[in-house]
């Protein structure tokens, strides 16, 4: 030990002060990561109360030849609120540096892989008795033809996956599902 310098007062405030500041930046990144899992959490119970009501959701999807237009709609007006509330977080989640959402679900890690390779116009309808979304989600125009053909497929299988937890409820929530053979 007689080899080891020791700390003058200057040396050892100035390594506490370090040490301090990488506590707070840590801190930050704790409190940052906590904002998102509470947004996350937030986003998680909207898609529960769609999949536990999911009998009151009406939902069309027809493919294009850049993508799809869906109209996603209930004449019950908290179902309403519910699926405009989703379609708005999953395009804020998707605009947004955080990642994603259903990682786990191939499909789903998918889309967010290409977030860059695709656009959604969406439309809040609340006609009559009846509330919902109307989205038109394609390739983004600047897209090359071969990427465009993986995005435009994995939008394609996205609607068609969401069509299934609309039919299906909680058995396809837990189902993990395959990237179009055209993202080979």
């Amino acid at each position: 030990f007689k080899n080891i310098p020791s700390l003058s007062k200057t040396g050892a405030a100035k390594m506490i002060s370090a040490n301090l500041v990488k506590f707070f930046i840590l801190a930050t990144q704790v409190t940052l990561a906590l904002g998102q899992w509470g947004w996350k959490g937030e986003m998680m119970e909207v898609i529960h109360n769609l999949v536990d009501h999911r009998e009151h959701i009406e939902r069309y999807v027809n493919d294009t030849d850049v993508g799809i237009e869906s109209y996603t709609y209930s004449d019950d007006s908290d179902v309403a609120s519910w699926i405009q509330t989703h379609v708005e977080q999953m395009t804020t989640l998707m605009d947004s540096e955080y990642g994603g959402i259903r990682m786990w679900d191939d499909i789903f890690e998918k889309m967010f892989a290409l977030r860059d390779s695709h656009e959604m116009e969406v439309t809040n309808t609340n006609e009559g008795p009846y509330g919902g979304v109307r989205v038109v989600h394609k390739v983004a125009d600047d897209v090359d033809s071969e990427k465009a053909e993986c995005t435009k497929a994995t939008i394609q299988k996205h609607a068609q996956v969401v069509s299934k937890f609309v039919d299906r409820g909680w058995k396809e929530m837990h189902t993990n599902h395959p990237v179009p053979d055209e993202c080979d």
